[in-house]
């Protein structure tokens, strides 16, 4: 009984933790939208300066046709967007001719093939970059929503906080129950393991960017070797973004309520390839890191409501201190683990009741590592719109 308590106290203080702690307690206030005072109202416009979009797209043909005219219709005095087709094997190519004629302004680049060494994205990034000629690049998805005051926004706030490079993380449309309970389970884990008071800390070593949007000056971008220093790293965002704040980069991340939007996934197939993909990458393809998180997900995150039940069950079977012990700190664990997830849901716009879902988003989660795990070692890599990729490929 002494050491189940002591693992019941650990897991409820981890929990008490993540809910009051000063790293992870505000980290959903951390936000910029549509409504944000950035106290830049007095910069002169004609000042600001010129950004170039870069938009590597393959297979989008689906969500091209509703997110290429809220990037072209940004209200920003100078903005150049320029869309990589990298080698599409749907009705893109149709969906960006059609694009094209409704922009004219917009700069098409058709992607050559893959070069060696390279994952596809990165290939189709640096192909647009041939293009861009502005020194404020700004990084973006194909299947990305932008408020018509996203890029004036972020210019504005950069420029108010003397940065070299902005990244937001876009609000999920989460339209499935599939999606709510995977994403929002990933969402946690992103928000423990990388708090955003710690991102935004220069002092700290934690880095995050999205790759939904990541605004950068060139001469910061280029000093830590652009997109060919990530040319062969699955989770190309994050790679960049370490690179970017060991260099001492002047940076932020910040989550948006309404400057830009995405449904990641669409139905459960892209769903289970989509977060597969990233999974075994981004504990390194280490075996160890997964075993370890497995063990740690469960009994954090999946297992404390069981903990309850088990408790109270045994309290009123067989009472004791010990066992009425383990009933208090089972009720702590969960109630914390409500609370904290509580944020996210929040955020997201989900129903109330999502809040006690962690655990069965958890399980999720945990089968798309496993997934992920399989795929590397097994099926020569993860695969994303009809590419198989190997680790460092």
């Amino acid at each position: 009984m002494l050491i189940a308590l002591v693992i019941l106290g650990l897991i409820a203080l981890a929990w008490v933790w993540l809910l009051v702690g000063p790293t992870h307690r505000y980290g959903f206030r951390e936000t910029l939208d549509a409504s944000t005072d950035v106290g830049s109202s007095l910069i002169d416009e004609r000042s600001w300066p010129a950004v170039s979009v870069v938009i590597p797209a393959r297979n989008e043909a689906d969500t091209l046709r509703s997110t290429i005219p809220t990037i072209c219709g940004q209200d920003y005095p100078d903005l150049r967007v320029i869309l990589v087709d990298d080698q599409s094997e749907d009705e893109s190519g149709r969906v960006i001719e059609k694009l094209k004629a409704d922009h004219p302004g917009l700069l098409v680049v058709r992607g050559r093939a893959r070069a060696a060494g390279w994952y596809g994205k990165q290939w189709a990034v640096q192909q647009g970059l041939e293009l861009a000629k502005t020194e404020w690049l700004l990084f973006t998805d194909a299947d990305i929503i932008y408020d018509r005051a996203a890029v004036r926004q972020a210019v504005r706030y950069m420029l108010a906080h003397d940065l070299e490079m902005l990244s937001l993380l876009p609000q999920l449309i989460l339209v499935s129950v599939w999606e709510r309970l995977a994403l929002s389970a990933a969402m946690a884990v992103l928000a423990a393991l990388f708090p955003l008071s710690r991102v935004n800390n220069p002092r700290s070593k934690v880095a995050l960017a999205a790759g939904a949007f990541i605004l950068i000056r060139r001469e910061a971008y280029e000093r830590v070797g652009g997109h060919e220093a990530v040319r062969g790293e699955m989770i190309e965002d994050l790679s960049l973004a370490r690179l970017l704040k060991g260099a001492g980069t002047r940076m932020q991340s910040r989550l948006t309520r309404d400057l830009i939007r995405t449904r990641m996934y669409e139905g459960w197939a892209e769903l289970w390839e989509g977060l597969s993909k990233n999974a075994y990458a981004g504990i390194g393809y280490s075996l160890w890191k997964y075993a370890a998180g497995i063990v740690v997900g469960l009994l954090f995150g999946v297992l404390p409501p069981v903990y309850l039940v088990a408790s109270l069950v045994g309290g009123v079977v067989a009472p004791s201190a010990g066992m009425w012990g383990a009933v208090a700190l089972s009720a702590v664990a969960n109630f914390c683990m409500i609370a904290v997830h509580g944020r996210c849901v929040r955020h997201l716009g989900l129903p109330w009741y999502y809040r006690v879902l962690l655990p069965a988003g958890g399980v999720f989660y945990s089968l798309f590592v496993t997934s992920s795990v399989w795929q590397h070692y097994f099926c020569g890599g993860a695969q994303w719109k009809g590419r198989r990729y190997q680790a460092n490929a």
